[in-house]
């Protein structure tokens, strides 16, 4: 092995027995066996060459301090050397304490290694990677000191403080050299500090509860305020950091196309929020308002007063009335918003299969169809559930086999990373039982004709009917219960009122005002049963 340096940025090169270039892993500069031989020799036995060697005898032993005094001697023996201002930021940094982060004077050195070097372009390369270096290392120390000591008075302003300092130098070395190293260290710093918080609010929500069991009131209630306190920071730094995040994930987004993907997606769900919540905060209201009035018509109907009499009556009615009509026109406003959508995403779905096989983004070209539509889908406020559910009917329109249909969903849900649902994935597993249990029963399988076994996409739909039949069968049960049920209710609370009327009803009946509120109810049975529902087939799409 031979010793060398990079002719570019001065940092160390070896190269293995019969290898006569190699590339600087710090500045990437293709080095030849002699230029770096020839740079070791000048630096070597120039006149502060034994000076080096120790200092960096000293560094790579640990030894921090010994390294810097002798580096800052081989300073003032040549003060325009680079590599001399670099490893003296690194050893400064690696003498710092958990409350002295020496960060800034390291920057100074760092700068002036830039300054002095004879290719800063190179330099600034191999001083961003010793930053993010010294960063990986360091912030792991500061996070393990915060969370044993999270419950010390000021720890959280400290640990912050510390934070923002090595931020500050890793922010220098993106803006030195935008690697994708760099890059994803400034997103993981984020998330760590966050996280740290996070741990430490469940450190102390654990004691509270700790202190709970042992009846220790007042210590529970004193850690439960701090770690709900904790819980509060954590969720404001979170929000705050975002903009320091951004900075990190779109020098990574300029690297790496597939984080650039995943990014847009995620804009775009958050874009989307907004349309897809859209009339769910009144709707929410309404039904909290219907439930309010329902209890309180309940715990009248079945209270009385000092006569005897019950306490439900037309006030009660009233209120059910307006809940009932608040909710109906939150739930009408609810699905008109939903449906006032824009749903011009659909027009670029055919565009994301192949023309003869309908497979789901095979080719390049489609896959990058296919990550528009998602973008543009999310932004108009639909989910994954949505795009998967258009899929679906997209295929089966097309008359594809119930394999070739999972099989390309199954492919939806790893390009879209979506996890379906329990029910969809109880469906597959109790359809791959089905498909098993077939197979073993035809000992000697039809083979498939030679059209259906070149395009899979060829088979009869009604093959897909077969999967629903059982759901088909509980919502016609359904419908015909609401509306026997609602029928029966009606016209008992009827025959209650009337008796009311006429003064035969029982004492303890429900009496005029029961009988309304009962008839209310199964007539609410009554209008689902009979609520007209449209037809799910559509006219097929054509490509």
């Amino acid at each position: 092995m031979s010793q060398g340096l990079c002719t570019s940025c001065g940092a160390a090169v070896n190269l293995a027995a019969g290898q006569e270039e190699i590339n600087c892993t710090y500045c990437g500069t293709l080095v030849t066996r002699p230029q770096a031989e020839a740079q070791f020799a000048e630096v070597k036995n120039s006149k502060f060459g034994g000076t080096l060697l120790i200092a960096e005898t000293a560094q790579e032993g640990g030894s921090y301090e010994e390294a810097l005094n002798y580096y800052n001697k081989v300073i003032e023996q040549q003060p325009d050397f680079a590599d001399a201002w670099l490893n003296k930021g690194i050893c400064t940094v690696r003498t710092s304490k958990i409350g002295d982060v020496k960060i800034p004077e390291a920057i100074s050195s760092w700068k002036a290694a830039i300054k002095f070097a004879k290719n800063p372009v190179a330099m600034k390369k191999r001083v961003a990677t010793e930053i993010n270096n010294v960063v990986s290392d360091f912030y792991p120390v500061l996070e393990n000191h915060y969370l044993r000591f999270h419950n010390v008075e000021d720890s959280l302003s400290e640990h912050g403080g510390r934070f923002l300092i090595l931020e500050s130098a890793l922010s220098m070395a993106l803006e030195l050299s935008p690697t994708a190293a760099i890059a994803k260290n400034g997103i993981s710093l984020c998330d760590r500090f966050v996280a740290s918080i996070k741990n430490a609010a469940s450190s102390d929500a654990n004691t509270a509860a700790a202190q709970l069991f042992h009846k220790d009131w007042k210590g529970a209630l004193s850690s439960a305020a701090t770690a709900s306190s904790k819980g509060n920071v954590a969720s404001d730094l979170e929000k705050t950091l975002r903009v320091t995040k951004d900075k990190y994930e779109q020098a990574l987004a300029k690297i790496d196309p597939t984080f650039a993907k995943q990014i847009t997606i995620r804009d775009a769900k958050q874009a989307g929020i907004s349309a897809k919540e859209a009339g769910s905060a009144f709707a929410g209201l309404a039904l909290l308002f219907l439930i309010g009035a329902l209890i309180w018509a309940a715990y009248d109907y079945f209270n009385k007063n000092d006569n005897g009499e019950r306490l439900f009556g037309v006030a009660d009615v009233v209120w059910l009335l307006v809940a009932i009509g608040t909710f109906t026109f939150a739930m009408v406003r609810y699905t008109k918003k939903q449906n006032e959508r824009n749903k011009d995403w659909l027009s670029g779905l055919p565009a994301c299969f192949g023309t003869a096989d309908l497979k789901l983004a095979m080719h390049p070209t489609e896959e990058e169809h296919f990550h528009k539509l998602l973008e543009s889908s999310l932004k108009a406020g639909f989910d994954y559930s949505d795009i998967r559910n258009e899929i679906e009917k997209y295929l089966k329109e097309r008359g594809c086999t119930e394999d070739h249909l999972e099989e390309q969903l199954r492919r939806f849900d790893v390009l879209a990373k979506f996890q379906p649902d329990m029910a969809t994935q109880l469906r597959r597993k109790n359809e791959a039982r089905k498909a098993a249990r077939e197979n073993k029963k035809d000992t000697q399988p039809t083979a498939l004709s030679a059209a259906e076994s070149q395009n899979p996409a060829k088979v009869e739909p009604s093959k897909f009917r077969s999967s629903n039949s059982l759901v088909n069968i509980l919502g016609i049960l359904g419908i015909w219960f609401f509306r026997i049920v609602g029928s029966l209710g009606c016209l008992a609370a009827i025959g209650m009122g009337i008796d009311s009327i006429n003064g035969k009803a029982k004492s303890d009946g429900p009496g005029i005002g029961g009988s309304v509120f009962v008839f209310l109810l199964f007539a609410g049975m009554l209008v689902y049963g009979f609520w007209p529902r449209k037809n799910k087939k559509e006219k097929p799409q054509t490509k």
